[in-house]
């Protein structure tokens, strides 16, 4: 069973990388580098979002990784904290006022891949 588990956390991360590396880059990429913010606000953001992407993309390997060696619990285990503390990120910062952040998906694609991440380790 924690193979369906974390095949599951891995097309999640993969589906977020792929929203986020061409839908999300479409509207806010351009839009933050054309927004006039001064230096170099546009280029951390622009850099933080690739960073996303990367978190994405190594989320999906690892759990692709589990998904063939269920042993590795430790890196479950990393990839659970991680995305839960991602996702608990999102609500904290909701909860000091910035709730437009409760209508991007990240909130909800960490805490589906820390949720996978868990199912998958206590099904191994």
């Amino acid at each position: 069973m924690a193979f369906w588990f974390f095949a599951a956390g891995s097309a999640v991360a993969l589906g977020g990388l792929a929203f986020h590396g061409v839908v999300g880059h479409r509207r806010y990429v351009r839009a933050i580098l054309t927004s006039g913010l001064p230096t170099p606000l546009p280029e951390l953001s622009y850099v933080s979002w690739h960073v996303v992407s990367i978190a994405f993309l190594s989320y999906a390997l690892a759990m692709g990784y589990l998904a063939i060696s269920p042993e590795a619990v430790e890196l479950a285990v990393m990839v659970a904290l991680i995305c839960g503390a991602t996702a608990a990120l999102f609500l904290l910062l909701a909860a000091l006022g910035h709730s437009a952040l409760l209508r991007l998906p990240g909130a909800y694609l960490n805490f589906a891949i820390a949720l996978l991440a868990v199912a998958g380790i206590y099904s191994s």
